[in-house]
């Protein structure tokens, strides 16, 4: 399943025009855009906590659902509140999930090497999906865009709104958890968290606190993401797991925790599907994301950009 990308076989991939080539890359840009948000989201998630938030992708779908089409379509909520508001609710929801990925980190810090998270991460995920699918129907949705939805050319090459909205978007988010994440004090504290939790919990730093506010902030930017993505291809309840997957790839590539690294291999892996579709034809779109995954992590396991570890002291 691509984010807005054009199917097309393998014929003729002798040779590509200037234009052809402008179309594939700024639909590489668009997907990798979209995979870049939420795999930022999971790595942060990762980074503080060590679990994998799975589900993830289905907020994001009960976002835009909600926001999108509930608010601004149905209900003509202008879009700037319905975003906020979508994200707010996706962020409440990725805390409510975290009670259920976290529940040691009520009673302080969690073992790494606690998995149960991952089957409470699996069946939240089905729960979600099959409750809004239930709401909203199976089917794709149509939903209200931030932007109009007109084309422009960019050296000859169409653009359309949305997905400039959505490469900014992923931009911004980037800038801004970056810098959070390195120059602020909160950021430390995440960290030094999914460093060393005990050492957290001894130095005072209440790990409950960072485990929900990083959980929020997940949520917050899928449910941005949702909201952004959902004009380029319309939603429906179960585009989650497809999502998730994707995001996830993107996550592992750039290295698992790293927001940076997060950042850059969902863009390429967005660029090497777009590609790979040309040349080989759309049914290997998702084949090349798998092959580039297993590449990345024989040569490096960590992916491609390592992480600098913060140690409460």
């Amino acid at each position: 399943m691509g984010l807005g990308r054009p199917t097309g076989g393998g014929e003729e991939c002798d040779h590509i025009s200037w234009n052809e080539f402008g179309l594939y890359v700024v639909n590489g840009l668009t997907t990798g855009a979209g995979y870049a948000l939420i795999a930022m989201a999971i790595s942060l998630v990762y980074g503080a906590t060590r679990v994998v938030n799975f589900p993830l992708g289905d907020i994001t779908a009960v976002a835009v659902l909600f926001g999108g089409s509930t608010l601004a379509l149905r209900s003509g909520v202008p879009m700037v509140p319905a975003i906020l508001l979508a994200m707010i609710v996706a962020g409440g929801l990725s805390v409510l999930v975290s009670y259920l990925l976290l529940p040691p980190f009520r009673k302080g810090a969690r073992s790494e090497h606690d998995h149960g998270w991952m089957i409470a991460a699996v069946a939240t995920s089905i729960v979600i999906s099959e409750l809004a699918s239930m709401i909203w129907g199976s089917d794709q949705v149509p939903v209200a865009s931030l932007v109009s939805t007109d084309v422009f050319t960019i050296a000859d090459v169409l653009v359309r709104k949305p997905a400039l909205a959505l490469f900014i978007a992923a931009i911004v988010v980037w800038v801004l958890l970056d810098l959070a994440l390195r120059r602020t004090r909160w950021g430390i504290r995440v960290r030094a968290a999914g460093s060393d939790a005990v050492g957290v919990a001894v130095a005072g730093i209440h790990l409950r606190r960072i485990y929900i506010e990083v959980f929020f902030v997940c949520g917050a930017v899928a449910g941005l993401t949702g909201m952004l993505l959902g004009p380029i291809n319309p939603p429906s309840a179960f585009i989650g797991f497809t999502l998730t997957i994707k995001a996830f790839i993107a996550a592992s590539i750039g290295g698992l925790g790293n927001v940076r690294g997060a950042f850059f291999g969902a863009f390429l892996l967005g660029l090497l599907e777009a590609f790979g579709g040309r040349f080989l034809g759309s049914q290997w779109q998702d084949p090349v994301a798998l092959m580039l995954l297993i590449v990345v992590l024989l040569v490096t396991p960590t992916g491609i950009m390592r992480i600098r570890r913060v140690r409460a002291v």
